[in-house]
């Protein structure tokens, strides 16, 4: 084919005059002729020129049906059409110029073949007048920048836009409300309003604003696209991507080797519905789509609207606080917390019929309620978690038939058989029995984060006399309502973790002898007095018949012993110490084949009692190594000191593992610590020096050094060990007369230490220092005065990481206004303590115990609410400490209504695994005993018959 021919055909092949064996014929020697290539691209860029320059609206359909062909025989290419320089040779100007007249005729008659069938082009003008029609709409855009080192890789930013003129964006744990001319920014990771110097993140920038004002939504939006860099002129109809399904495709470019955009619209409303930016050389990409059916209402874009359901509803993990205030769409939901309403829908189990026995316990029957999740799914089933009559009882479920299914997993018509078990001691009324079931549904699937029992009803029933005496053999769980044994390890999982401690030890102080879970469950409340107390009692004389019969006597035998050298009772230490001493080589020495795993454990020192047992030779050892010594003192006159000290290396203690600690000014001491190496690293195998600056006026110091003596070692797999003991020793240092004028001159030949003072020596860590040092030594006026006078200073004088975070800033100036209550209540002054405690707690969220969230706060504040109340309790103020404690009853959960086993929630970081009631026992550790405390002082008893309100 020679050039004449080419350029002829080309054109044909443009304009639809071609057959179909002419197209295939042209389409062959395209795909090998990189030249015909260029040129047919230029000619379509030609025909691209006059479509934009023309004014004739009457010709559009015409144009759109000629293009359509042309685009139908084409190939397809990604890269947009533009008008850049072309590379035609010396024909192309012919070519081009045929292009156009042939173009110009063709458009001029309406009655061309292949004019029919396709729609009306949609002119750009067009999709900015709809677009700026528009009442609302919702744009999701997704960035991917894989070269970019300052935001993720890949992100996602969120628009919703309301008419008139109202914003709302999120994206990067961020949302922001724009309206009026006015925008804020709430961090939905931290939970608070960011104020203009906080601000990382604006999503809707003003020129954002400024150009919609002016030139309307859709410029505006590929202004933000550019990056406030638009190219000049419009977009123009790709001449490269067939018109089909009702859509048209702009594109839009500078120079599409940097960047290009590209715009997909609706025929029929003219509106885009998906856009494209692209960075060819980066590969950056950013995708952008439109809704236009999520109309949300005015409240959504209203800050205080937003503040207020955060502030209120347990919303779980930043996308839920993002997504506060959303309506749902169409009725659909648009989250997981609108995706599981469990009032809705799930129905209660049908009661067939209630037997009871002599012993109180019940058998209900029911029909499976067959209960559906949204996504079709099963629940984890609905019971009756626990029943209550009108006599007073509680009934636990010790052997429930939940799940009804047949091998394909289908529900059946089976009942379900739920014995229950009469929380002891039950009481026995008059008149007819009544039982209220309280039936539940559980649902631990992430999709919907529920992890804690939700009530769907307490439907009520007569409870019959019992047919006969005992428990009936048919009864599902018979073992385990007739061996007192099992039923008292039920009992046990009813109270632990879901009742308060007061209950929990009510109830077993009521069994004699004290159950031995009695004293797993003091240990568990730091209760050693009473653990011990107890233990002394009821059971001492008996362990020490036979004290390594098995594991659990060994263990406990060994905490009373520690127990005993801890509290200073050396002569009652000593005494146990050689009574025990030949029944141990006894135990040792023996051939019982039934106690070889407990010799193996015992001399691997995996329990307390060989660690107790080891003691006096441990502390021997000690006493007879090396101890701390003094280096060097050195003394200036303006009332510091340089102490130079050097600590014996680590060694082997008679448990195998290594000896260490650290030395201390000892609390009461007339001399205050300024700066110097305070810890020193543990394990060394080589002495430690240690260079201390002090400042005071005594003529002597003490300093403390704790060693660990004994210890439990690790198990196999790993654990951590336990302390078993330590040990203090005491180092006395006289301070010669000054040697030195000043601090400065004194340190100076120190280099070390001169640069640990520049470090310490500011006002926010002398007043940290200070307090401790006050408190510590029971001066808390004084140490009141630190604490306010380190909040006086001016933020630039805090720390650097306090300065940079604002919420780690706030926590630590609520920890010191804390332990300024705390220190309040030693003095006496109630009234300002708990006003100072009740400040930071109303600023602090609501414990989520399913997921632990806030609870260390939590904890830290019930902890500052129990020290009051122990004040008060030494000053005989029973009265008012009940008041403080009642008050925070009124927070407590129902513990019963959460799960007590290990559950998959949901946080921003991942899935982590939390026990939600076990999360709220320990939250209300400090409260629980401290109800305790109140209860010993007012009876005196170590165990009282009523503990709690």
């Amino acid at each position: 084919m020679n050039r004449p021919d080419r350029q002829q055909q080309m054109i044909d092949y443009v304009t639809g005059e071609m057959t179909a064996d002419e197209r295939a014929e042209f389409r062959a020697a395209l795909n090998g002729d990189a030249e015909l290539h260029d040129q047919l691209a230029a000619l379509t860029g030609a025909m691209n020129a006059v479509q934009t320059d023309r004014n004739n609206a009457a010709t559009t359909d015409l144009e759109t049906n000629i293009m359509r062909a042309v685009r139908r025989e084409a190939a397809t290419s990604d890269q947009p059409a533009h008008r850049a320089p072309s590379r035609w040779r010396v024909w192309g100007p012919l070519a081009a110029a045929a292009a156009v007249v042939m173009f110009v005729v063709l458009i001029t008659s309406p009655d061309q073949p292949g004019g029919g069938g396709f729609g009306a082009s949609v002119a750009w003008a067009e999709v900015v007048e709809a677009m700026n029609g528009v009442a609302s709409f919702h744009a999701v855009a997704w960035a991917d920048e894989p070269r970019n080192a300052r935001t993720p890789k890949m992100y996602k930013i969120e628009m919703y836009y309301r008419a008139p003129g109202k914003y709302r964006a999120h994206g990067f744990d961020h949302v922001q409300f724009h309206a009026d001319g006015e925008s804020r920014i709430y961090n939905a990771a931290e939970r608070k309003w960011l104020g203009p110097d906080e601000t990382r993140f604006r999503f809707i920038p003003p020129e954002y604003i400024d150009t919609f004002e002016k030139k309307g939504m859709l410029d505006a939006l590929l202004g933000m696209m550019f990056r406030g860099n638009p190219p000049q002129g419009q977009p123009v109809r790709s001449a490269t991507v067939a018109a089909s399904a009702g859509i048209e495709v702009f594109d839009y470019a500078h120079d599409p080797n940097q960047q290009w955009a590209r715009i997909w619209v609706l025929k029929e409303s003219k509106l885009p519905i998906r856009m494209k930016l692209y960075h060819p050389q980066s590969d950056d990409f950013m995708l952008v789509s439109f809704d236009y059916t999520d109309p949300q209402p005015a409240s959504f874009f209203d800050p205080d609207h937003f503040e207020k359901v955060v502030t209120e509803r347990d919303l779980r993990g930043v996308r839920q606080v993002m997504r506060a205030g959303a309506e749902k769409l169409e009725g659909k939901p648009v989250g997981i917390e609108q995706n599981f309403d469990p009032q809705r829908g799930i129905k209660v189990p049908e009661l067939v019929s209630i037997a009871s026995a002599d012993t109180g316990d019940l058998l209900i029957t029911a029909k499976h309620p067959k209960n559906l999740r949204p996504n079709g799914r099963a629940y984890a089933p609905s019971y009756a978690e626990q029943l209550f009559d009108n006599w007073g009882n509680t009934y636990y479920r010790v052997a429930p038939q939940m799940h009804r299914f047949n091998g394909a997993g289908e529900f059946t018509d089976k009942p379900i058989r739920m014995a229950y078990m009469a929380v002891p001691p039950f009481v026995r009324g008059s008149g007819e029995r009544r039982v209220k079931l309280r039936y539940v549904v559980f649902d631990r699937f992430e999709d919907t984060q529920m992890n804690a029992d939700i009530v769907v009803g307490e439907p009520e029933a007569v409870v019959p006399a019992p047919a006969g005496a005992g428990i009936p053999a048919n009864w599902p769980g018979r073992d385990a309502l007739t061996d007192p044994a099992k039923r008292r390890e039920a009992m046990r999982k009813f109270h632990a973790r879901r009742s308060p401690l007061w209950v929990q030890l009510d109830t077993l102080s009521a069994l004699k002898p004290f159950d031995p879970y009695g004293y797993y469950l003091l240990r568990s409340y730091d209760l050693w007095d009473e653990y011990m107390a107890i233990y002394e009692r009821d059971h001492l004389d008996k362990v020490l018949a036979d004290p390594f019969e098995n594991w659990n006597r060994m263990d406990r035998l060994g905490y009373y012993l520690l127990h005993l050298h801890r509290a200073g009772r050396h002569d009652e230490f000593d005494a146990l110490h050689q009574r025990l001493k030949p029944l141990e080589a006894k135990f040792l020495a023996g051939a019982d084949p039934r106690r070889s795993g407990f010799r193996e454990g015992y001399q691997r020192y995996h329990f307390r009692l060989p660690v107790a047992m080891a003691l006096p030779t441990a502390i021997e050892a000690v006493n007879n190594g090396a101890r701390a010594k003094v280096l060097e003192v050195s003394r200036s006159k303006d009332g510091y000191a340089v102490v130079v000290i050097e600590t014996p290396p680590s060694r082997k203690n008679v448990m195998g593992t290594d000896t260490w600690g650290w030395g201390r000014l000892d609390s009461d001491q007339p001399w205050q610590f300024v700066a110097g190496d305070t810890e020193g690293a543990h394990r060394r195998s080589e002495p430690t020096v240690r260079t201390w600056l002090i400042k005071g006026d005594a003529e002597r110091v003490r300093f403390g050094y704790d060693v660990l003596i004994t210890g439990v070692l690790p198990e196999p797999e790993g654990r951590a060990a336990h302390n078993g003991d330590r040990f203090r020793w005491h180092l006395d240092v006289n301070l010669p007369a000054p040697q030195h004028e000043t601090r400065d001159e004194l340190i100076a030949k120190y280099p070390k230490l001169a640069e640990d003072v520049k470090r310490a020596d500011t006002p926010y860590m002398q007043h940290g220092k200070r307090i401790a040092q006050h408190r510590d030594a029971g001066r808390y006026a004084e140490a009141i005065a630190e604490a306010e006078a380190l909040l006086a200073l001016p933020h630039e004088q805090w720390p650097e990481h306090y300065r940079e975070n604002d919420k780690a800033y706030r926590m630590a100036r609520e920890n010191y206004e804390v332990d300024i209550a705390g220190c309040r209540a030693a003095l006496g002054q109630f009234d300002e303590a708990l006003a100072a405690i009740d400040r930071v707690a109303e600023a602090t969220p609501r414990p989520v115990y399913e997921r632990g969230e806030h609870y260390y706060r939590w904890y830290y504040l019930h902890s500052a609410y129990a020290d009051v109340v122990d004040e008060l309790i030494a000053r005989e103020q029973y009265d008012r400490a009940e008041v403080v404690l009642r008050r925070l009853e009124t927070r407590r959960p129902d513990a019963r209504l959460y799960v007590d086993e290990n559950t998959g929630a949901h946080t921003e970081d991942g899935i982590r695994i939390k026990n939600p009631a076990y999360t709220v026992w320990r939250l209300w550790k400090p409260v629980d005993t401290a109800w305790l405390r109140l209860a010993q002082a007012r009876t005196g008893e170590v165990l009282p018959e009523k503990i709690g309100p």
